[in-house]
Order: structure tokens, then C-alpha cells, then sequence
């Protein structure tokens, strides 16, 4: 999955999708049993996004390969609190994302003014992570700090905290049930 907040990105594949991710925007390529694609970065502005991979599992790793591309309009916008969200995965607030997941999955772009708080409910069973794109804040139990361009990989809770420092927060939460596999690297490519 990938998901760009600023930029461009062109992505071609072997199964003939051809597609312009624009910022805001959000991408799924399931690899299944194998996809050749380029992504190349688009436009003057510098592409600026993340990409999550998740691990197949065996049985996924046969079936036929999907692309999909959401475009920012698509992408639900949601007020929770004193947060502003993005719901590139999930759902929140019965906002469901079109993006198509083979598990569930919550990926969140989500931004707090300065002194926001933010608490929302992750299953306990899900793994966590979240990027901090911009300011300085302390997220989770017991809190840990984390400023621009930092990652952090979060325990296990049934909520997750946030809370943005003076001059505000943007971040992107990820949580979804950890696969416990660990990928097998083959060069350039993950078997």
C-alpha cells in the first residue's frame, strides 16, 4: 500500500495498469503470485509518501494479482475530537475507506492542533506503528516522544493515545493483526 501526501507517483505493472497517484491519494498492489510494476515519481513537487507491505499468506501468494488506486476525493475526512483524519485503510465513525484490504487493517493520516488530544480504539490483538510527519508529540502507554521524519512501533493496548506539542502534529498511524512470518528476501524481491 502505498499512500503520498505530497508529489506524484506513476505506477505501471505487468497486468497492464497504468495509473497517477496524486497526493492524498492511495495505492494497493496485491502481489499474489507474482506482478512486475515500476513506480516513478511525478510532477515539479518534490513525492514525498509511505509504503506498507504486508506479508501473503501461502495460500495468497497463488491467486491472481490486483491493483487498485483511490483517488483524494475518495479517501473519507473525518473530525474525531480534536483530531482531523484521513482514513486511507478502515474505518472510523462508520467513514469506511474504499481501499481494499485482504485483513483488517487501520491506516490513519491524522492531525492535531497544538495541545491536541487524540484516543481511539485498536483492538489489543494489532500491531502498531505510526510516522510522525510533521511536529512533536507523545503517543501511547506509557507515553513516548517522536518528532518529524521519526517511527515508532507501539505495544499492544486497546486504545492509542496522541497528544501534539506546541506547535501542532501530523502523523499516520498503521495497526492491523501482526502475520508472525518473517519475509524471506530474495534480492529486490520478497518471497
Amino acid at each position: 500500500m502505498t499512500y503520498l501526501w505530497q508529489g506524484g507517483l506513476r505506477h505501471e505493472d505487468s497486468q497492464g495498469n497504468s495509473a497517477v497517484l496524486e497526493a492524498g491519494g492511495a495505492e494497493r498492489v496485491f502481489t499474489g503470485r507474482g506482478i512486475a510494476h515500476a513506480e516513478l515519481p511525478t510532477g515539479p513537487a518534490d513525492t514525498l509518501g509511505l509504503q506498507l507491505w504486508l506479508a501473503l499468506s501461502p495460500a495468497e501468494q497463488g491467486e491472481t494479482p490486483e491493483f487498485q488506486e483511490v483517488r483524494p476525493v475518495d479517501l473519507p475526512a473525518v473530525e474525531v475530537g480534536a483530531a482531523r483524519l484521513r482514513v486511507v485503510a478502515g474505518v472510523v465513525d462508520g467513514r469506511a475507506s474504499p481501499l481494499r484490504t485482504r485483513r483488517p487493517l487501520l491506516y490513519l493520516d491524522v492531525t492535531l492542533a497544538p495541545g491536541g488530544e487524540f484516543l481511539h480504539p485498536v483492538p489489543t490483538e494489532y500491531a502498531r506503528l505510526l510516522y510522525v510527519l510533521s511536529g512533536k508529540g507523545n503517543f501511547g502507554e506509557p507515553p513516548r516522544s517522536a518528532g518529524p521524519r521519526q517511527r515508532l512501533v507501539l505495544g499492544p493496548g486497546d486504545t492509542f493515545p496522541a497528544q501534539a506539542g506546541s506547535a501542532g502534529l501530523r502523523f499516520v498511524l498503521a495497526a492491523g493483526q501482526p502475520h508472525r512470518e518473517e519475509p524471506i528476501w530474495n534480492g529486490s524481491f520478497v518471497d
